[in-house]
């Protein structure tokens, strides 16, 4: 679902759209609302875990995270290093609600818990205003029975279709 224009949403309808949909609209809309002081606060955080802050990005890396990244971001949730335990697992539990099925959470038995980010992202042909192409990743913590693991693919090809079943593939190999 697509936020509602001139509808009021909370902070946290909009984090919960931000993280299940990956919809970056409600994340825009979330971080047009905040203060100076705020924006600060947020800043720092980027700054303390040594992540590039889709605040201060240039419009083409907008939104744009490497895997390592990811998996640091991961890996603190997952820890509860950074955040209290409460909080950690609230984001776990956020990013385990993901909608995205058709990626890792494809290739790892029903009812395996994956606490997941998945991003879409069209590649832009340089002349002509249509697509050359898009790029697919998914990145999560996949609950194993008592041996969680972390898994990040990012992929890019100009078949949405083969990139889907390659990010399946590569999680359902790891899962095995």
């Amino acid at each position: 679902p697509h936020l509602v224009p001139g509808r009021a949403y909370t902070v946290d309808e909009l984090i919960r759209q931000m993280i299940v949909y990956s919809d970056n609209d409600a994340m825009n809309t979330l971080v047009g609302g905040f203060d100076t002081e705020t924006l600060k606060d947020i800043q720092n955080i980027f700054s303390d875990l040594q992540v590039p802050s889709p605040l201060v990005q240039r419009e083409d890396s907008m939104n744009f995270m490497t895997v390592g990244n990811y998996a640091m971001v991961f890996r603190v949730l997952f820890g509860s290093t950074y955040l209290s335990r409460e909080y950690s697992e609230k984001a776990l539990t956020l990013l385990s609600q993901a909608q995205y099925k058709d990626g890792l959470v494809a290739g790892v038995p029903q009812g395996t818990m994956v606490a997941q980010k998945f991003g879409v992202r069209t590649i832009p042909a340089a002349q002509n205003g249509g697509t050359t192409g898009a790029e697919l990743h998914d990145c999560g913590i996949v609950y194993y029975p008592n041996h969680p693991y972390l898994l990040c693919v990012m992929t890019r090809g100009s078949d949405f279709g083969k990139l889907q079943k390659v990010v399946q593939d590569i999680s359902k190999t790891a899962y095995q």
